[in-house]
């Protein structure tokens, strides 16, 4: 499940959705979960009404990028010791783009 939340999770896809509707009531929405940042709502009002239903997903999401946040800040510390210690194996561990150009 987590693998799943750290993939829909990710802001990269964000560009390619639909505009976003509203968790309650469909309706186009310009806010969104403070906590989870993933359900979207046109009101407070909806947001009330639908936090039951979303209480319990909005903690693992809320879960789920607090530890993704915490491995890249821990590999991110790796990679930069392991870059002073050994400059060319630092040049490996750079990370490629999510798209490549043909």
């Amino acid at each position: 499940m987590n693998r799943l939340v750290n993939l829909y999770a990710s802001d990269v896809f964000e560009d390619f959705l639909d505009d976003p509707k509203c968790e309650e009531c469909g309706a186009l929405a310009t806010q969104r979960c403070s906590k989870c940042k993933m359900a979207w709502y046109c009101s407070r009002d909806c947001q009330l009404r639908q936090w039951k239903k979303h209480k319990p997903i909005c903690a693992v999401f809320a879960e789920s990028k607090a530890a993704a946040a915490a491995t890249a800040t821990n590999n991110a510390g790796t990679e930069s010791a392991a870059a002073s210690e050994n400059p060319a194996a630092a040049k490996k561990g750079k990370k490629r783009p999510l798209i490549q150009e043909l």
